[in-house]
């Protein structure tokens, strides 16, 4: 991933499981998760939170996990 700038953004899509990057002028800058991401793989996200330090949470009831994704 990409240096988080002011105005970027994360969405959830739940048809899709996928998390789509939103940079400040509105384009999809990188996708990620879903049911084929391999080891980052989501199988019901319901929700996602950032921390301060650009730590992405991602919860999945299916799983019954946390998925942690970084900047790596």
């Amino acid at each position: 991933m990409a240096v988080l700038h002011p105005g970027d953004q994360f969405v959830l899509n739940r048809q899709d499981y996928k998390i789509y990057k939103i940079n400040a002028f509105q384009e999809i800058e990188n996708v990620f998760g879903g049911l084929d991401y391999g080891a980052g793989s989501l199988r019901n996200p319901v929700d996602l939170q950032m921390r301060d330090d650009n730590l992405l949470f991602v919860s999945d009831t299916a799983a019954q996990e946390f998925i942690v994704y970084d900047f790596y």
